[in-house]
């Protein structure tokens, strides 16, 4: 009897050992982050606010520029590997005469897009990036969080970044002309405008998927493509105005014998929103394959219920569609 009670203590012990080892090779710790130093890489112009002080590619021109992997994983188990090369968040923090303790950053995209990341922005790995394997960014620079294995954590196209309130010493006096001009020329609420566009409108190639088959333009040939003006507001009380131009969600759902009650929109950075069914079957939710008369990068797509006037609703960078 002794002999079985010390063997299944063995067995125990080693189980437990087991799984401590598991859970230390599943931490994500910035000790295991990999940076590389690289030289010779050609840094497009940017600006981002970093608690009020407008940063550029000039201000950071004294700063080296990293390369760092990220595998991450998305909320539907997808896993993604990217590379990204860019400057490191502390040495951004330090243009910004950003010291001390800062707390969780607010991370907000030029397209009113926003999220709160609780880790440590400090750390190594934490990249404001400029290239995601090898490709520039469109609009803004990445916030690439490395050390993090949330895609989530993870946002493109970043436009501020704030810490509960504080101020760079170096702040200067509020937005850009161009957005004070904006707020004044636009009312919110303001109604969509839907306008059909099928015999004006060419799209460039395009192609995302849905369900896992591939669409492309000519899957869609014969629907009509609209063009829908909206009015939207962000969390911070932003208001922009846009125009979407693509095909209405709902016909291209019927067009290709697929139905369901939700909907969920997996974006490139891996970032998902999902679309309720009285937002599927409205009549101003589309596909579309235009923004203000751009395409996505990469031939991706937008998903834009345009009845809705909250920005945080529509979805960029859409690869996949998902039809439940």
């Amino acid at each position: 009897m002794k002999k079985f009670l010390s063997l299944m203590l063995i067995i125990v012990m080693s189980l437990n050992l087991t799984a401590c080892n598991n859970n230390t090779q599943k931490t994500s710790d910035s000790s295991t982050i990999k940076m590389t130093e690289v030289k010779d890489v050609s840094v497009p112009d940017f600006k981002v606010k970093i608690c009020g002080a407008k940063i550029t590619n000039k201000d950071l021109e004294k700063y080296s520029l990293y390369s760092v992997e990220s595998h991450t994983v998305n909320s539907q188990g997808t896993e993604h590997n990217y590379v990204f090369i860019g400057y490191k968040f502390s040495d951004v923090l330090e243009s910004a005469q950003i010291t001390g303790d800062i707390g969780s950053a607010q991370i907000i995209c030029t397209d009113g897009y926003e999220m709160t990341y609780d880790g440590d922005v400090k750390a190594d790995g934490v990249l404001l990036a400029i290239t995601k394997d090898g490709e520039t960014f469109k609009d803004g620079p990445w916030f690439a969080p490395c050390t993090s294995s949330t895609t989530g954590d993870f946002a493109q196209d970043l436009s501020k970044v704030e810490f509960g309130g504080i101020t760079s010493p170096i702040a200067g006096g509020g937005e850009d002309t161009k957005t004070e001009e904006t707020q004044e020329e636009i009312a919110f609420p303001q109604d969509p405008i839907s306008e059909d566009k099928t015999d004006k409108i060419t799209f460039a190639d395009f192609s995302f998927k849905i369900n896992g088959n591939e669409i492309t333009n000519a899957d869609l040939d014969g629907l009509k493509i609209y063009r829908n003006t909206v009015v939207t507001k962000n969390s911070k009380d932003v208001v922009s105005q846009n125009k979407y131009s693509g095909y209405v969600l709902k016909d291209v759902l019927a067009k290709l014998g697929i139905s369901g009650t939700k909907v969920t929109a997996i974006a490139d950075d891996g970032y998902t929103s999902e679309l309720t069914e009285d937002i599927i079957n409205n009549d101003l939710t589309i596909i579309a394959i235009e923004k203000d008369k751009e395409t996505g990068k990469g031939g991706t797509v937008w998903i834009a219920p345009c009845a809705e006037n909250s920005s945080g609703k529509y979805g960029k960078g859409i690869v996949e569609i998902v039809v439940e």
